[in-house]
């Protein structure tokens, strides 16, 4: 994508399609250290910063780019109460340059146990109304 496609007035990329039919669930900042995720490129895991996610695709921020196209097993580990990680395919839709790391955007393509990513999902929600009664 061209630094001049990829930000928009609201901060989004231009010409953007909102393409997930699910709700998106934002990770809030302070929240992100129960939350890690890696991702393989090669024979490396790299860790990546989660922005948000749905059952149907995932935005987060990497020090190393991915392809559009590139498909790719991730590794989701939270560690709030238990330890518990759940593991899943993604296909890259989208990789741009923001200052010294890329933001991208991926279609959720394979969940190796729906059961860890319904338990990411209650976490999550957890950790929302944590934050909202805070």
């Amino acid at each position: 994508m061209t630094d001049d496609q990829k930000n928009g007035p609201s901060g989004q990329v231009k010409d953007f399609i909102e393409k997930r039919h699910e709700e998106r669930h934002p990770v809030p900042d302070r929240f992100r250290e129960y939350m890690t995720l890696h991702l393989k490129a090669g024979d490396r895991q790299v860790p990546a910063t989660i922005a948000n996610f749905s059952r149907s695709g995932i935005l987060f921020e990497s020090s190393v780019p991915f392809e559009k196209g590139v498909r790719t097993e991730c590794s989701l580990k939270l560690s709030l109460l238990v330890v518990r990680s759940v593991s899943f395919w993604i296909e890259v839709k989208y990789c741009y340059q923001n200052k010294n790391s890329f933001i991208i955007g991926a279609e959720i393509d394979g969940v190796g146990d729906n059961t860890w990513f319904d338990f990411f999902e209650e976490i999550y929600d957890f950790i929302v109304l944590r934050k909202d009664s805070a």
